[in-house]
């Protein structure tokens, strides 16, 4: 789902005792945003993202890099759900329920069921499920930075059964793909990864994606950008909101045919409506697409 990440253990302004909410509600609505930001709670712009940025600070003084730190944030969050339950846990999540729009549009470039496909970030399999359903078997490949999520996955796939698919999942700790060993694809797919990844790790997935691809291949990333700005804007340690233009930019550096595709969404996809405002402080965004091939 592309929307700003919500920490359910943060203040809310709805979590205010009544007297403190009604002087809130008198503060100008200006006021609060050079407080909070256009759409950030208090907490969040005062704790969390200065915490955030002291540990990624310190990582880095050690030789560390962003993606270790985050695969350590994805884990400690997946491993709440213990092994074995994965398939039970994930088959309740109404974000489950969702991303046969995803499949949907990688149709539209022409995907049949016994092409390959790789997905880069799986995350728990939302959009997975539905491309595995879809293609023959041993047809799906896919990579994770984050063991727990993958294990949560297999698990679901099994409770679902998908696994007798065959599917490939990777657990990854670099942007090299070197781990696929060789292999190439027709279709590779991301959706809402890179923006959860800082600029020169985009870069990096540019430059190395070579490697998966052959001259027929096409690459299509769907991620959020701000409605009606051109510019890069970080929501926090681990959310980036850039504009199509600087992918396709960052993609032909790295020696990419680029071209927004975005026309090609369909309504719903990433489980948002293309337009839709997201922000409930007034801030609007949108998904775009990004098609890919070697030059």
């Amino acid at each position: 789902m592309i929307i700003p990440p919500r920490d359910t253990n943060k203040w809310k302004e709805t979590d205010m005792p009544n007297v403190l909410r009604s002087l809130w509600e008198r503060v100008p609505e200006n006021t609060k945003i050079k407080l909070r930001g256009d759409y950030n709670s208090v907490s969040h712009r005062f704790v969390d993202r200065p915490r955030d940025g002291i540990v990624l600070f310190a990582q880095s003084l050690l030789g560390k890099r962003f993606l270790s730190w985050y695969a350590k944030r994805l884990d400690a969050a997946a491993n709440q759900v213990k092994p074995g339950e994965g398939g039970r846990h994930l088959s309740k999540i109404e974000t489950m329920k969702t991303g046969a729009e995803d499949l949907e549009v990688v149709k539209r470039f022409g995907l049949q069921a016994d092409n390959s496909l790789y997905e880069f970030g799986t995350g728990f399999g939302r959009s997975a499920q539905h491309f595995v359903n879809f293609l023959d078997t041993d047809r799906y490949f896919g990579n994770d930075i984050s063991a727990a999520r993958i294990r949560q996955m297999r698990e679901f796939f099994e409770f679902n059964e998908l696994a007798k698919k065959n599917p490939t999942f990777f657990v990854t700790a670099n942007n090299s793909f070197d781990w696929a060993e060789g292999k190439t694809f027709d279709f590779i797919w991301t959706m809402a990864v890179f923006c959860h990844m800082p600029d020169e790790d985009v870069r990096e997935v540019f430059r190395n994606v070579h490697k998966i691809m052959h001259p027929s291949s096409i690459f299509l990333a769907l991620d959020t950008h701000l409605d009606d700005s051109d510019r890069i804007h970080r929501y926090n340690a681990k959310d980036w909101f850039r504009p199509p233009s600087w992918y396709c930019d960052a993609a032909a550096e790295a020696g990419l045919h680029s071209e927004d595709v975005s026309e090609k969404l369909v309504a719903g996809v990433g489980s948002q409506n293309v337009s839709t405002p997201l922000g409930y402080k007034g801030m609007k965004f949108s998904s775009h697409l990004i098609k890919m091939t070697l030059s």
